[in-house]
């Protein structure tokens, strides 16, 4: 196995490893000390089940239960209730999975739970010829490279991360919202970053709605700066798990005509708690 990063600001590619097996001690320690350093590790030509990735997963950690009925989408919660379907495939009149087709805007999964996951990981069983493309920004370097000003005013602070919409802008069916730390110390990796989650109706509590508006348009525009993010283009047997904390991501649009299957997991994270 060989790791090698991107030259961007996070990311980095798994060579010569076969994920249908199970990772030993010392490969899981290796994966788990990159991803700690990369926040994004991606891993090409797979070939797996769902069992066979729900083992890869489980590697790490305990994985997240799917929440029935959160999503749309034709979901095997019986036999796979950690797995959940991305998808705009349409059968019998029934969506295979949840969130379609469209532009899917910056945000981190689940920041309005009050303990948001860990990491997730997905799988492309389907793609596009075109489009649908991801994108990550790394929260370790926008806080490392945040202006000493910017940083004093936020640190201490708390957000409000807002769930009455997804990351296509189509309500919830399930919204809660909860507050997070906006400097926070990351619980598994113990490296500082920024904590910005999504920006729909998101605001910095205990401070006035036009200065809350604008400092969170401030904070958003520079973590989002091309000079934190990388950029994956699928193909089918790809494996991408990304570092839910300390990253952002999004999704391009593609043809609606077009299929894209993805197979998703989410690792059970910790409480996310302030820099002291």
């Amino acid at each position: 196995m060989e790791i090698v990063a991107t030259d961007c600001a996070l990311g980095a590619d798994v060579v010569d490893i076969d994920l249908s097996q199970p990772p030993d001690a010392d490969t899981t320690a290796r994966l788990r000390a990159a991803f700690d350093e990369h926040a994004v590790l991606r891993f090409r030509d797979q070939h797996l089940t769902i069992e066979q990735l729900h083992a890869f997963g489980g590697a790490f950690g305990p994985l997240d239960i799917t929440d029935e009925g959160a999503y749309g989408g034709r979901h095997d919660l019986e036999n796979h209730p950690n797995l959940m379907i991305i998808s705009n495939v349409v059968e019998d009149g029934i969506a295979v999975g949840a969130l379609g087709d469209g532009e899917l805007k910056w945000h981190s999964d689940m920041s309005n739970w009050s303990v948001p996951p860990w990491a997730t990981m997905l799988y492309a069983v389907e793609v596009p010829e075109a489009g649908g493309d991801t994108s990550f920004s790394s929260m370790y370097a926008a806080l490392d490279s945040l202006p000493a000003n910017l940083r004093e005013h936020i640190d201490g602070r708390i957000a409000m991360s807002d769930g009455t919409y997804d990351s296509t802008g189509s309500p919830n069916t399930h919204p809660v919202s909860s507050e997070h730390p906006m400097v926070a110390r990351h619980p598994f990796s113990d490296r500082d970053m920024l904590y910005l989650g999504r920006r729909w109706n998101g605001y910095v509590v205990d401070m006035p709605t036009d200065e809350s508006d604008g400092l969170l348009d401030t904070l958003w525009d520079h973590g989002t700066e091309d000079r934190f993010t990388w950029t994956h283009s699928w193909r089918v047997g790809d494996l991408i798990m990304w570092d839910n904390l300390a990253t952002l991501h999004r999704r391009t649009a593609f043809d609606q005509s077009s299929r894209r299957v993805m197979w998703r997991l989410q690792l059970t994270g910790q409480p996310i708690n302030p820099v002291t």
